[in-house]
């Protein structure tokens, strides 16, 4: 968190910091491309057992199309840098106990129904990445614009002339008293 902190500190000239406490914590971001991550793998391994049991049932010549009735133009199953998922993400994520549970459990409509499920969440977590990647694009245009603003030296320099007559005419009053 440190280098990141004096990385944007330093792109300031002085007098012009301001940082609140909410800069040091985590942005919302990580967790939802977590989400995303573990969202993704979830659908790729039920959608992966329920192919591996279509093909089991109808034999080796089985050209399946198990699962594209699922919304598959829609989903990300895989890494996409628009939403910032990587697939080292995918990979560390980890599958929920019922997931896991249900992966085992070969329940084909149960399994569908989840999918179904996992889709309609992902579509929600891709709105939320959306919304939080362009509030974090709006927040550093307008720390450019405040960074490029020479109207807050303009103004820090005037408050300072404004101090420096102050203390001048109360060292006159106290020299003459």
């Amino acid at each position: 968190v440190a280098p990141e902190i004096e990385t944007r500190m330093a792109q300031y000239e002085d007098g012009q910091i301001e940082f609140a406490i909410l800069s040091l914590v985590k942005e919302p971001l990580i967790k939802l491309v977590d989400a995303l991550a573990e969202n993704v793998k979830s659908i790729a391994s039920i959608r992966q057992r329920l192919h591996q049991m279509e093909s089991d049932r109808a034999g080796p010549q089985s050209d399946s199309t198990a699962g594209d009735e699922l919304g598959e133009q829609s989903l990300i199953l895989g890494p996409c840098e628009k939403y910032r998922l990587s697939q080292e993400a995918i990979d560390h994520a980890v599958l929920s106990p019922e997931h896991e549970e249900l992966l085992k459990s070969g329940d084909g409509v149960a399994m569908s129904a989840i999918v179904l499920d996992l889709t309609t969440a992902q579509a929600s977590i891709r709105a939320s990445i959306r919304d939080e990647i362009k509030a974090i694009q709006t927040d550093d245009d307008r720390a450019a614009s405040r960074r490029n603003d020479k109207g807050l030296l303009a103004k820090g320099l005037l408050q300072v002339v404004e101090r420096m007559g102050r203390l001048r005419i109360f060292m006159e009053s106290a020299c003459c008293s």
